[in-house]
């Protein structure tokens, strides 16, 4: 008697009459191409038959692509993080999500108080300051705070000292003529995407 089947040796059988015989295991095979994604599959037929399948699509339009291990890569903006603040620079619980805020309390030279700046520090740095920053404010209601002026509510929201670890926003009203814009606490949100890389 004599084994055909090549493969890993899974046992060694002694018939009567003295005849070995080996007893092999049929090999397959999965193999991945890290470049197009594509799974090979390689049976144990003789001679042997292959499968593929494709990890992704290679339709019009796709926003997924190969990673570098062959796998499906999504690379496109995300928010980052994002919060809901209130004036006084604290965030209600389930408000903000992968930052810090801090109420700044020393006149940092953007409007001469110390009423309007806040720190967003993020939870982890990004590796590089690219990405985008969005902010809101709340509506004053025509009478924005800290002010007795009844035509007080043209507020603005701006940020500065962007980095890879967070940045800075400052709010400040506007209706004072040619003079600079006076700082003021007031409700904000902010949103950071970071772009794909």
């Amino acid at each position: 008697m004599t084994n055909t089947i090549s493969g890993n040796r899974i046992a060694t059988v002694n018939f009567t009459g003295g005849t070995v015989v080996d007893v092999n295991e049929t090999i397959t095979n999965l193999n991945q191409n890290t470049t197009t994604g594509v799974i090979t599959y390689t049976n144990e037929n003789t001679p042997a038959d292959t499968q593929t399948a494709n990890v992704v699509s290679t339709n019009a339009n796709n926003q997924i692509s190969v990673g570098t291990d062959g796998g499906a890569f999504l690379n496109i903006p995300v928010v980052y993080a994002a919060g809901k603040v209130n004036a006084n620079g604290t965030v209600n619980t389930g408000a903000i999500y992968n930052a810090t805020v801090t109420k700044v309390t020393t006149n940092n030279g953007t409007g001469g108080g110390t009423e309007g700046d806040y720190q967003i520090t993020f939870t982890t740095p990004l590796p590089n300051a690219n990405y985008v920053i969005q902010l809101t404010i709340a509506d004053c209601g025509g009478d924005c705070p800290g002010n007795s002026t009844a035509n007080y509510d043209d507020p603005g929201i701006t940020y500065y000292t962007q980095t890879t670890g967070g940045f800075f926003v400052n709010i400040k009203d506007s209706d004072n003529g040619t003079n600079q814009g006076d700082d003021i606490d007031l409700d904000f949100m902010f949103t950071v995407i970071r772009l794909p890389n």
